[in-house]
C-alpha cells in the first residue's frame, strides 16, 4: 500500500505540475472546425505558417519567392491554397476571386504584403513550385515563414464564396489569439469584398453583423471604344449593326442611339457612356464592344434607343447568356463580364468575329417601358429623360450592418451623394428631380407580405412661391414602367403652401408591403412626411401624406431586377441646389 500511495502522489503532483506550467487557454482550446453549421470560422484558416523554399529579394523591391508547400491543412483536417493574387479559388484552380495577403518573415523584419502575381499554387504540386510575387518592404529568404496575413479572415471569405456565399464567424478567440481587436477589425474592413458574403462578430458578446458599404464616389462612365458608330464595325468602330448576325425586324434602317454603363461589384450601374448613333442596318444585331477596365467595374450593361429615337430616351437591353459573357462577380444586375484584374475576370469577347472585337450582341429590340440609364446626383433632369440617380461606388467595405446583409442589396451610397452636390436647378417648375436609388435583386420581394420602408431627407432652396412638393418613392421595372422610362409610383408624398425664398428641408418615409405577387405584382402602401416652410432663422413643419385614397399601388414587376428610386418636384417655382441629405432602405419583413 506505501507504495502506491507513493505511486499516487507522485502522479498527482505530475499533473499539478502540468497544470501549473500550461496556460488556461491551452487546457480548454476552442474547436477546430472551419466549416461548421454552415458557417466558415476565421479563426480556424490561420494555417500553420509554411517555409520559404527559394527565392527572394532585396529590401524595397518587387521579388518572388517559392513555397515549400502550395496548399495547407487546416487544423480540421480540410485543405485549402490560400495563395492568391486574383484569379484563384480557395484550391488553387482559376475563378473569379480576390487576393488574399500573407505574412511574411518574423520578428522586426515581419510584413503582411498581398500577392500580385502566383503561379505553380495548386493542391498537390510538387515542393517549391508556388512561386508568389510582392512588392516588398523588408529583404527576405529562403528558411523564412508565411502565414495568413488577415488572422483567416480574407480565407474563410474566399472559400464561402468558392460555395456561392454564406457567413464568415469572427469570435472573441481570434482577438485572444491574432492581436487585439483593434487589428482585426482592421483585417474585417479592409477585406475584399463577395456580395453574397457577410461577416457574423460575436467579439461583444451580441452578434453583429458586417456587409459591403460603399466607401467611394461613383465608378466611371466608359470611354473609348463604345463612343463611336457606323454601320459596319472596324477597328476604331465597335458600336455598329453585324453584317452576318439577323436582329429585329424592328430595326429597319433609321438612327439608334446606344450606350453602356459599368455595373460595379454590388450590381449598382454608374452613368452610361457617350451617345454612339449611326444608322442602322435594317433586321440585324447591334454589336456593341468591350468597354475598358475601369476601377470598381466588375460588368456593364447596354441601352439602345428606338428606331429613330434619342440618346435621351436610350432603354436598357436585359442582359442574358444568349447576349454577351455574364460577369459571375455579381448577380444582382445581370451584366457582361469586363475584365477586372483584382478578381482575376476576363472581359466579355460574345460575338468576336473578323470584324468585331466582342462584348454584347444584341439581336432584341428595346422597350419602352424599360429602364433607363443613372446619371450622378448633379444632373438635372427634363422631361424627355428622367433618370435615377447612381448608387454605384468604386470601392466597398465590409461595415456594421443591422442584420445579416439583405443579400445583393447595398446601402446609400452616402459618399458619392455629398460629394456630388445638388442639382442646380430644375430646367421646368414640377419636374421630379432625383434623390436617391437602390438597386434590387430578381424576386427579392416577390412573395406576399414582404416589406420594406424608404425613408430620408433632402434639402433645396425655394424661390418663395404657392408651391405643390412631392416627394415621389418609385419602384422601377421592366414591364410596368410606363412609357417613357417612368417607374410606377409607390407612395407620392404631397402638400401645397406658401414657401419662404429660402433654404427649405423635408422629411419622408414610404412603408410598402407586397400584396400580390408575379409581373404584375401589387403592393400595399403607406406614405407620409413634413416639409420644412422657412421662415428666415425659423421655420415651421407642415405634415405630408399620400395625395391618393388608393392603398394599394399600381402593378409592379417582382420578378425582374429592379430599382427603387425616389424624387423630388416643386411645382411653383424653381427650386434650386436640391440635394438628398441621406436615404435608407429598410427590409422589414
Amino acid at each position: 500500500m506505501p507504495i502506491i500511495k507513493q505511486f499516487v502522489a507522485s502522479l498527482l503532483a505530475c499533473v499539478l505540475a502540468l497544470f501549473a506550467v500550461t496556460p488556461l487557454y491551452a487546457q480548454n482550446p476552442p474547436s477546430n472546425q472551419s466549416f461548421v453549421g454552415g458557417r466558415f470560422v476565421a479563426k480556424n484558416y490561420n494555417y500553420t505558417p509554411v517555409r520559404i523554399f527559394g527565392g527572394g529579394g532585396a529590401a524595397s523591391t518587387t521579388y518572388s519567392i517559392t513555397l515549400s508547400t502550395a496548399s495547407v491543412t487546416l487544423p480540421d483536417g480540410r485543405v485549402i491554397v490560400p495563395f492568391s493574387a486574383g484569379g484563384f479559388n480557395i484550391k488553387g484552380q482559376p475563378g473569379p476571386f480576390p487576393p488574399i495577403p500573407i505574412t511574411v518573415g518574423a520578428g522586426t523584419v515581419q510584413e503582411v504584403v498581398t500577392p500580385t502575381a502566383v503561379s505553380g499554387c495548386f493542391a498537390g504540386a510538387p515542393q517549391g513550385s508556388c512561386t508568389i510575387t510582392a512588392a516588398f518592404t523588408n529583404a527576405h529568404g529562403q528558411g523564412e515563414v508565411v502565414s495568413s496575413g488577415s488572422a483567416g479572415i480574407q480565407e474563410a471569405i474566399n472559400d464561402a464564396a468558392f460555395f456561392g456565399g454564406g457567413i464568415v464567424v469572427v469570435d472573441a478567440s481570434e482577438n485572444f489569439y491574432y492581436g487585439g481587436a483593434t487589428t482585426i477589425t482592421g483585417y474585417i474592413t479592409g477585406a475584399n469584398v463577395i456580395p453574397t458574403v457577410s461577416i457574423e462578430d460575436t467579439r461583444l458578446g451580441v452578434t453583429r453583423y458586417w456587409t459591403p458599404t460603399p466607401t467611394g464616389l461613383a465608378v466611371a462612365a466608359p470611354t473609348g471604344v463604345p463612343v463611336t458608330g457606323q454601320q459596319a464595325c472596324d477597328a476604331t468602330h465597335q458600336s455598329c449593326s453585324d453584317a452576318s448576325v439577323a436582329g429585329s425586324a424592328s430595326y429597319a434602317g433609321g438612327a439608334v442611339h446606344t450606350c453602356e454603363a459599368y455595373v460595379d461589384i454590388m450590381g449598382n450601374e454608374g452613368p452610361c457612356s457617350a451617345d454612339a448613333t449611326w444608322t442602322d442596318v435594317s433586321t440585324k444585331a447591334i454589336d456593341l464592344g468591350l468597354p475598358a477596365a475601369s476601377a470598381g467595374a466588375v460588368g456593364f450593361v447596354p441601352y439602345i434607343s428606338l428606331d429613330a429615337g434619342t440618346y435621351a430616351q436610350a432603354y436598357q437591353i436585359p442582359v442574358t447568356s444568349a447576349i454577351c459573357t455574364l460577369t459571375t462577380l455579381e448577380t444582382v444586375t445581370p451584366a457582361c463580364a469586363v475584365t477586372n484584374a483584382t478578381y482575376g475576370q476576363v472581359g466579355s469577347t460574345f460575338g468576336k468575329n473578323t470584324l468585331f472585337n466582342g462584348g454584347a450582341q444584341i439581336p432584341t429590340y428595346p422597350l419602352a417601358t424599360g429602364l433607363h440609364f443613372t446619371k450622378l446626383a448633379s444632373t438635372v433632369q427634363t422631361t424627355a429623360s428622367l433618370t435615377p440617380m447612381t448608387n454605384s461606388s468604386l470601392t466597398y467595405s465590409y461595415a456594421p450592418s443591422s442584420r445579416v446583409g439583405a443579400p445583393g442589396i447595398s446601402s446609400w451610397n452616402v459618399v458619392q451623394e455629398s460629394a456630388a452636390g445638388g442639382i442646380s436647378a430644375s430646367s421646368t417648375t414640377g419636374i421630379p428631380m432625383a434623390m436617391g436609388t437602390w438597386t434590387i435583386p430578381a424576386n427579392y420581394f416577390n412573395y406576399i407580405g414582404a416589406e420594406f420602408r424608404i425613408s430620408g431627407k433632402i434639402t433645396w432652396t425655394d424661390a418663395g412661391a404657392s408651391d405643390a412638393m412631392k416627394i415621389i418613392v418609385g419602384w422601377d421595372s421592366a414591364g410596368t414602367n410606363s412609357s417613357p422610362t417612368i417607374p410606377t409610383p409607390l407612395c407620392n408624398i404631397a402638400n401645397t403652401h406658401t414657401n419662404a425664398a429660402a433654404a427649405q428641408t423635408a422629411w419622408y418615409s414610404c412603408t410598402v408591403k407586397i400584396l400580390t405577387t408575379g409581373a404584375a405584382g401589387t403592393a400595399s402602401v403607406n406614405g407620409g412626411g413634413f416639409f420644412d416652410i422657412a421662415t428666415g432663422a425659423a421655420g415651421v413643419l407642415i405634415g405630408g401624406a399620400n395625395d391618393t385614397a388608393v392603398a394599394a399601388s399600381a402593378a409592379i414587376n417582382l420578378t425582374v431586377p429592379a430599382r427603387i428610386v425616389v424624387r423630388f418636384s416643386d411645382t411653383g417655382a424653381t427650386a434650386t441646389g436640391a440635394q438628398p441629405l441621406d436615404g435608407v432602405l429598410e427590409v422589414l419583413n
